[in-house]
């Protein structure tokens, strides 16, 4: 019996799930870096892999969905996974003990890899947790589902983000040691955003926006939103006093986007001294709204309701 073969499950069954769309969620360190390369960037394998000792580089994806927090990060990149599979072989690596168990598959065109244990694996007719049939896919919902592409993950084929919750206890990156944990998705939307703002980063702009146009001049991302309303309330909060003279208008937009970035990268309290530097809390709404709308060119609306 093949070794993949105890992680079967029945097409259309209890345990099945389609998979059209798979994600890389990432912290948001690394969802900057990300941001910054333009592509989710192939990396070794240290954990405890049978391939951790192999030249191979890989980018993590996964078709789950995670009801009780993810356990990879907050800020999720999705990709259609026809496209992802398109002219590839798909390898059988190994399941973790994981609670509950993952299995993994390796998704290359560059051949088989220098392990004894990596077998091609045939979704059409092998009776393992990934399977086929006619141009739709399937994968036992009862595991955790990790794929590893032997490739890079460009952003021009990336088709949403989305800003999602950390498992409140797990992280199977960092462990103990994750502030995400402690996060809700709006801190996240907000750090990440902030981060773009701050540095200008425009690229992302359709796949946080991919929905724009609703009437009255609201946006209908609720992502974009929750950032906006995680950066009011992070930036001009409770601590921030606006001592400053600095009206609405061009230098107004500069202290927000400044403040903004100080924000991202955890310089809060700098980011009320540099918000403080306006004249009121109107102004800081003012530019705020007015350098969202031009960055990512939407509608203004008024986040702070």
């Amino acid at each position: 019996m093949a070794e993949w073969s105890a992680y079967d499950f029945t097409i259309l069954g209890r345990n099945s799930a389609s998979v059209t769309e798979v994600t890389h969620v990432a912290h948001i360190p690394d969802a900057r870096k990300i941001a910054d390369d333009g592509q989710v960037t192939a990396r070794p394998i240290y954990d405890e892999s049978r391939l951790n000792k192999t030249r191979v580089h890989v980018s993590w994806v996964s078709g789950n969905t995670w009801s009780n927090g993810s356990i990879y990060g907050t800020v999720e990149f999705a990709f259609s996974w026809d496209r992802l599979i398109s002219g590839k072989e798909i390898y059988w690596i190994e399941a973790i003990d994981y609670r509950p168990t993952a299995f993994r598959f390796l998704i290359t065109d560059r051949g088989r890899p220098s392990i004894p244990q990596a077998v091609l694996y045939d979704p059409d007719v092998d009776d393992g947790p990934l399977k086929r049939r006619g141009s739709d896919w399937f994968r036992n919902s009862a595991l955790t589902s990790e794929f590893m592409i032997e490739d890079n993950l460009a952003i021009s084929f990336c088709q949403k983000i989305t800003f999602v919750q950390h498992h409140s206890n797990i992280c199977r990156l960092k462990g103990n040691s994750c502030h995400e944990k402690e996060f809700t998705w709006v801190k996240s939307a907000a750090l990440f955003v902030g981060y773009l703002i701050g540095t200008r980063n425009t690229t992302l702009n359709s796949l946080i926006t991919p929905d724009v146009g609703l009437p009255k001049g609201r946006l209908s991302t609720t992502m974009l939103r929750g950032a906006a309303s995680g950066l009011y309330f992070g930036i001009a909060g409770k601590k921030s006093r606006f001592t400053g003279h600095i009206g609405a208008g061009k230098e107004a937009r500069y202290l927000f986007r400044a403040s903004a970035l100080q924000f991202a990268m955890g310089d809060t309290s700098g980011a009320h001294k540099t918000a403080s530097l306006l004249a009121s809390q109107e102004t800081f709404e003012v530019a705020m709204n007015e350098v969202l709308e031009r960055h990512f060119e939407v509608p203004a609306a008024d986040f702070s309701d």
